[in-house]
């Protein structure tokens, strides 16, 4: 395929920052075809997310490969060997907010308003929910159970197809950019720096959190699609399913601790 052409999952795992472009590039695709056809609503995510596929699922696949023949070799697994996938799915991450960004920036506020409108509506929605200065117990509850349904939703849609938590990476994705835009067009390029330094404090846990939960919903979806679950090895995979799970649970609800003690 043309697209493994352009990045090879092999050596997408020894330089993932391959898939920072990737995102770029696919964004600005995605943006386009959303102006050319604005009655197709979540068009900005859809056409971001149809051409990630093939590469993402070929990246995955390779390491399920590896993991299986893994498996005869060793009866345990470390959080160093999923490191690769983590890396790729950071990057395109990464690439996807960047690119959302500079698409949010650079059109028209009347037009970008229209496009990212669901963005919009999310961020209006938890901005009622986080306002104060203080650490607040409820607005920690709300986030966190907001966050933790986010999370769940990531790790199902991993399980049932791999790389289902594609869709919610590239939502998140847009969402900080609409917070990031709204700076830079409020600041110029200052207010790009000052929204990174305002969210990565609660953001990096958070969004660690969805990239660690989907790698363990494909672990699992890997497990259970090459029959993994009739052989004795299948316990030391849950195993590791179990402890990504929770290091993903207690990011984000680091991540809900920091947002809840200010504004945003």
């Amino acid at each position: 395929m043309v697209l493994e052409v352009l990045v090879s999952p092999k050596n997408a795992v020894k330089s993932p920052f391959d898939f920072f472009f990737l995102a770029l590039l696919f964004i600005s695709f995605a943006i386009p075809v959303h102006l050319f056809i604005p009655t197709l609503r979540g068009s900005v995510i859809i056409f971001a997310l149809i051409p990630s596929i093939p590469v993402m699922l070929s990246l995955f696949l390779q390491r399920e490969e590896e993991q299986e023949r893994a498996l005869h070799r060793i009866n345990k697994f470390s959080f160093e060997y999923h490191k690769p996938v983590l890396a790729a799915l950071v990057f395109y991450f990464l690439g996807a907010a960047l690119g959302y960004t500079i698409w949010y920036a650079l059109l028209p506020p009347a037009v970008s308003s229209k496009v990212f409108a669901d963005q919009i509506s999310e961020i209006n929605a938890l901005r009622s929910a986080v306002s104060g200065s203080f650490f607040d117990a409820g607005r920690f509850s709300l986030l966190f159970s907001h966050n933790l349904i986010v999370l769940a939703v990531m790790f199902l849609f991993s399980v049932m197809y791999g790389i289902g938590a594609l869709y919610t990476i590239l939502w998140n994705a847009s969402v900080l950019a609409v917070v990031i835009g709204s700076e830079i067009r409020a600041s110029g390029i200052l207010g790009f720096f000052t929204a990174v330094a305002s969210m990565l404090p609660h953001g990096a846990p958070e969004i660690g959190g969805y990239l660690v939960a989907s790698i363990a919903g494909g672990i699992l979806s890997a497990a259970v699609a090459r029959g993994h679950y009739r052989r004795k090895e299948f316990k030391y995979i849950m195993l590791d399913v179990a402890l990504l799970a929770m290091i993903s649970i207690l990011l984000i609800a680091i991540g809900a601790a920091i947002e809840s003690s200010g504004s945003w």
